[in-house]
């Protein structure tokens, strides 16, 4: 059975496959885009905005890989781990607010967080629900494994080829047998523990590794259960931070849009609280405040710096924002990603 992400990913393959000098086409891609705009423009103008409903916490920007397509060469900010004192902010703030889902994970890799249960401990304490982890297995231990099976409702797995020379290649830093005989243990001890615990292979495909899709979906089908997830999601450039050559037949950018991303129900807060734009935002460029001082559901109604970049995403200015300038991202007809059910 094919996920809504892959029947999406197979409709823009149709729409590209077409010629757009056929006048129903052209009709139908930039009425799409103007519906979703005018959707967009007036919940803004309306100041309707979905109730976020998770926060993404990042315990910490360290990291024990350096991979190909991530841009933690550029990124300036400070390699640290998130304090107690401000995790239990964040998760107040989400108990008053009535916020009830949370996940650990961004620029780092939050295993290597030293008070990693502590901190899910303490937001269990208060009624949150562990939504999501995401991490690239290598520290994926017993005891955490336990713990995530025992607590978290998915788990999102890294891994970024499938031989020994390949992933080594692209998720430089990393032992290969490692990683993979940390999900295998993970996998016996979910199907021992009868956990319910969803599990998402994540891959991003660019020139190094495309070839190695199959293999790796493969090895997975025989592993996985109903419920979980292989994507595989095409490489982009955070932004312009990261220059790496796309898989070959990679299909053309056109069409940009206004990235959801500003009217989802998901907010990010960063290891010393200030609130992300977006994945893209890896240094916060953007000042959009800090949890500390202003409220969750202040910030996504009332933030001016937030409603500004909206607006100019609606009027398709996206030269006014500088981590949106050269985003390949947001756009209507893209390789974006693959996700095969199993």
């Amino acid at each position: 059975m094919l996920s809504p992400g892959r029947i999406k990913t197979n409709m823009r393959d149709w729409l590209k496959g077409l010629d757009e000098k056929n006048i129903f086409l052209r009709s139908l891609i930039f009425a799409g885009c103007f519906f979703r705009n005018a959707k967009l423009g007036l919940k803004t103008l309306l100041g309707i905005y979905s109730p976020v409903e998770r926060v993404q916490i990042e315990n910490t920007t360290i990291c024990n890989a350096n991979c190909k397509m991530c841009p933690r060469d550029s990124m300036a900010r400070k390699k640290e781990t998130m304090s107690m004192d401000m995790f239990r902010t964040i998760i107040d703030r989400c108990s008053e607010e009535g916020i009830k889902c949370f996940g650990m994970g961004s620029f780092g890799e939050p295993l290597i967080d030293p008070d990693f249960k502590e901190k899910v401990d303490y937001a269990l304490s208060l009624g949150l629900s562990p939504e999501t982890v995401t991490t690239n297995a290598s520290l994926l231990n017993e005891e955490l494994a336990d713990h995530i099976l025992d607590n978290f409702m998915h788990i999102g797995i890294s891994l970024d080829g499938f031989s020994k020379e390949v992933y080594e290649k692209v998720d430089r830093g990393l032992n290969r047998d490692v990683s993979y005989n940390n999900v295998e243990r993970l996998l016996k001890m979910r199907q021992e523990k009868n956990s319910k615990t969803r599990i998402t292979i994540n891959s991003v495909v660019f020139k190094d590794n495309y070839h190695e899709k199959d293999e790796l979906l493969d090895y997975f089908k025989k592993r996985l259960k109903k419920g979980d997830v292989v994507a595989f999601l095409y490489a982009h450039n955070w932004g312009n931070s990261v220059q790496i050559e796309p898989a070959p037949g990679i299909r053309d950018l056109r069409y940009r849009i206004s990235c959801g991303r500003l009217w989802s129900t998901l907010i990010s807060v960063a290891v010393d609280g200030r609130y992300g734009l977006c994945c893209m935002d890896h240094n916060l460029k953007t000042d959009l405040g800090n949890v500390k001082d202003l409220g969750i559901t202040d910030y996504w109604h009332k933030s001016s710096n937030l409603k500004r970049i909206r607006y100019w995403h609606l009027k398709g200015r996206f030269d006014k924002i500088d981590i949106c300038r050269n985003c390949n991202y947001n756009y209507f007809i893209k390789q974006g990603y693959e996700v095969f059910d199993m």
